[in-house]
């Protein structure tokens, strides 16, 4: 199936342009999603051997240099012993209170696993809701303010005209709203003319999958078909349409005309 990214309805694979604005179609393709959980790491106990070991380390050293150093009298040793024994925690206060397996009931880890867990899973995919229903609700891109004339059973819905270097373009939407007729754009006889004054003579026109100086449709009752009219040689200056007018034949009426006013223009490069 397609699908009009304007106004989101959808066509058979066939189907080019959609049959209300006239934008073109594409396929739909369905991405699959996948949520990535990120679990908490686990904290290494290795930095925490090696602080035992380098404690025990220094104690066993503190323990040689007193047997080594000692003299024949005990009481002595007793005393250098008392002051090893005083001097050991202080001479290394960092490494102690690491070392010592007691303080690790790991209150730590406890919070910050559902803190983690809590952060990046619901959190993430919330925010990814959020952002895909934003994408859904924004609006299509602004286009100048939409036009409608019904004249003769037809309906002319001018949907934008845009320049791009000295050429003006206009699209149209026409809806036949009487029985079936044959329908023609009389391009050569439409004109318009800018803010500045200037008037320029139509070029060349599409009617549905028909174009050229005068493009003709049998006009099927009910059916919606595109429409465009272009006109060249236009002022680099020219921002504005004050004054379109389009030449057309419908059934048995012909040198029909429409005028559409004050028209402003989309620029493009």
């Amino acid at each position: 199936m397609k699908k009009c990214p304007l106004c989101s309805r959808e066509y058979d694979n066939f189907q080019s342009f959609c049959l209300d604005d006239g934008n073109p179609l594409f396929e739909e393709t369905i991405v699959n999603t996948q949520e990535t959980v990120v679990l908490p790491r686990r904290k290494s106990k290795i930095p925490f051997i090696l602080a035992g070991f380098i404690a025990t380390l220094g104690m066993l050293v503190g323990g040689w240099f007193l047997l080594t150093t000692g003299g024949s009298n005990s009481s002595n040793q007793d005393n250098r012993q008392a002051e090893i024994t005083i001097q050991t925690p202080t001479a290394t206060p960092p490494v102690t209170p690491t070392a010592t397996p007691t303080p690790f009931p790991s209150p730590s880890p406890s919070p910050t696993v559902p803190l983690e867990t809590n952060a990046d899973i619901p959190i993430d995919s919330e925010t990814v809701s959020n952002a895909n229903l934003a994408d859904e609700n924004k609006p299509p891109k602004q286009l100048p303010p939409i036009m409608k004339i019904e004249d003769h059973s037809v309906v002319f819905d001018l949907k934008q005209c845009r320049k791009s270097g000295s050429a003006i373009t206009c699209d149209f939407l026409l809806t036949n709203k009487g029985a079936d007729r044959r329908f023609q754009f009389v391009v050569y006889r439409s004109n318009l003319y800018d803010e500045l004054g200037n008037g320029y003579n139509g070029k060349k026109g599409q009617l549905a999958n028909q174009d050229g100086s005068n493009p003709r449709i049998d006009f099927v009752s009910g059916v919606t078909a595109k429409a465009q009219i272009t006109f060249e040689g236009i002022d680099p200056n020219a921002s504005k349409i004050t004054l379109m007018r389009i030449q057309y034949d419908v059934g048995d009426d012909t040198r029909l005309e429409l005028k559409f006013r004050n028209v402003p223009l989309t620029i493009s490069k």
